[in-house]
């Protein structure tokens, strides 16, 4: 079975289309999603968190179910997608969604209407080639638990994604399908725009 795990923290006014459009893409391929709820607000706010519950909400399942863990930003083609699920299938670690990554601009995200304008590239925007996407993966349950999940001490959005990426490549070889994953405009989150000790030397 695939079992989709979308982490998304409402919030922050600019990421609220990138979410709507994802949930449009993935109500589109028709697997099951899990939405994990938002953390308690005293608890500072940490996707890996997210994606670990979201992961324990679908049960113990089977070990050969794939997970694809899905950042509400990130869309690709459905083509793209079911290689990438077949592929974790058949062979334990993680299978990143693509090879290329374009990234949108702020002002083409105003193009932006559906999840196709995006994932197709008909609102054109530089694409790059990619080692791999964490924002978008398949894995195995078995591998992900395996891994131990992601590591829960960061704080806010990103950086989680980076750190599953090191350890999943000291158990199994790095592998993409081909094809682009998009990402969609936001606002730059506070944690990662923070001007620290070396923006002010």
């Amino acid at each position: 079975m695939i079992r989709v795990i979308l982490a998304y923290q409402p919030g922050h006014p600019s990421r609220e289309k990138p979410a709507a459009l994802v949930s449009q893409w993935l109500l589109e391929l028709g697997w099951p999603v899990t939405r994990p709820r938002p953390l308690d607000p005293a608890i500072p706010f940490n996707v890996g968190h997210l994606k670990n519950r979201g992961v324990a909400a679908t049960g113990p399942g089977h070990p050969h179910d794939v997970l694809v863990l899905c950042d509400a930003d990130c869309v690709a083609p459905p083509g793209v997608m079911l290689n990438a699920v077949w592929d974790a299938y058949n062979t334990p670690g993680v299978v990143w969604c693509g090879n290329q990554i374009r990234i949108l601009t702020e002002e083409a995200m105003t193009k932006v209407t559906r999840w196709q304008d995006a994932a197709y590239g008909s609102v054109p925007n530089e694409t790059r080639p990619t080692d791999s996407t964490p924002q978008l993966l398949a894995i195995r349950r078995d591998c992900f638990d395996e891994l131990g999940g992601y590591d829960e001490q960061y704080v806010g959005y990103g950086f989680e994604d980076y750190d599953f990426r090191e350890r999943a490549g000291r158990w199994w070889r790095s592998r993409s399908v081909l094809g682009t994953m998009v990402h969609l405009w936001h606002e730059p989150d506070v944690e990662k725009s923070m001007e620290g000790q070396w923006g002010r030397a």
